[in-house]
């Protein structure tokens, strides 16, 4: 599977507190996403409402650079659909 077929969709549900209207590096943000392959069913590969809310400090390496720049983008308990290029993700060699 080559990553620039990976679109990560429906980051919703940011549930921690900032003070700003949009979160900014350093804060602990929380969403719940669903990663869906660029396919014709849009064939879901992974799903964090099976789980806990996925937590994470906004800037950090511990994410790929795509979601950092769209987490940076959303109000609290917002909605959003995200299409993540490959060159934002893992880059084009990795799998």
């Amino acid at each position: 599977m080559n990553s620039s077929n990976e679109t990560v969709e429906k980051i919703t549900t940011i549930y921690e507190p900032w003070s700003s209207e949009r979160p900014t590096d350093g804060q602990l943000v929380r969403i719940n996403y669903t990663l869906h392959l660029n396919d014709e069913e849009e064939t879901v590969v992974e799903d964090s409402r099976k789980r806990e809310a996925f937590s994470f400090v906004l800037g950090s390496t511990d994410v790929i650079e795509g979601i950092n720049v769209a987490v940076r983008t959303f109000g609290q308990g917002e909605r959003s659909k995200v299409k993540i290029s490959s060159g934002y993700a893992y880059g084009e060699a990795h799998l």
